[in-house]
């Protein structure tokens, strides 16, 4: 079960008003399904192989990470 914590959904909230702010796409609701596809991507590849042991010092934080790319200058 993957339990996404308070700080994270307020970071995505940040994430999209900095998206929006900065211009990085033109309209709110690209910037919020931009945020969802970083959310899908976790919930539907945690548990496949790609997922990695993460290391000790951000074991607090949960036992697995993966990484997302959005594009080729941009992961998450």
């Amino acid at each position: 079960m993957i339990v996404y914590s308070d700080e994270f959904h307020q970071s995505i909230e940040e994430l999209i008003e900095i998206l929006f702010a900065k211009e990085y796409f033109g309209f709110e609701i690209a910037c919020q399904l931009y945020a969802e596809k970083i959310c899908d991507f976790v919930d539907y590849n945690i548990h496949k192989p790609i997922s990695r042991d993460a290391p000790m010092p951000f074991q607090k934080f949960g036992k697995n990470f993966i990484v997302y790319k959005a594009n080729n200058r941009t992961s998450w």
